[in-house]
């Protein structure tokens, strides 16, 4: 049986100067020799569909999150409510077929400092 060879990264993309939100790439890459399809990428925050990646090619998607205001913290939470110096993003699940079998990946996760 041969190794998969189809991976999934996510990255902080540069900063959009807000910082109330923090942007976020993903990267699939398939440096298989087949074509990958129903490729969907899942996390606590957000879900894209990919399509169909074609062998050795890349596909990527950037979006936002938005980082809640020590207020909304506290109006939620209460007044002893405070925000780590660091925000911990989980990995990122990453369905998708090759060949009629289906298959599953996960990305790295990420600690952002803010």
């Amino acid at each position: 049986m041969s190794e998969e060879k189809i991976f999934i990264f996510q990255r902080e993309s540069e900063s959009n100067d807000n910082k109330n939100e923090i942007s976020i790439t993903w990267e699939v890459e398939n440096d298989s020799d087949s074509v990958i399809e129903n490729v969907v990428a899942t996390s606590q925050s957000f879900t894209h569909d990919f399509g169909s990646i074609d062998a050795f090619d890349s596909k990527n998607v950037s979006f936002s999150i938005k980082i809640p205001s020590i207020d909304d913290l506290r109006k939620d939470f209460g007044e002893d409510a405070s925000l780590p110096d660091t925000l911990r993003l989980g990995n990122v699940n990453l369905k998708y077929t090759k060949n009629n079998k289906n298959y599953e990946v996960f990305s790295n996760s990420l600690e952002i400092p803010y």
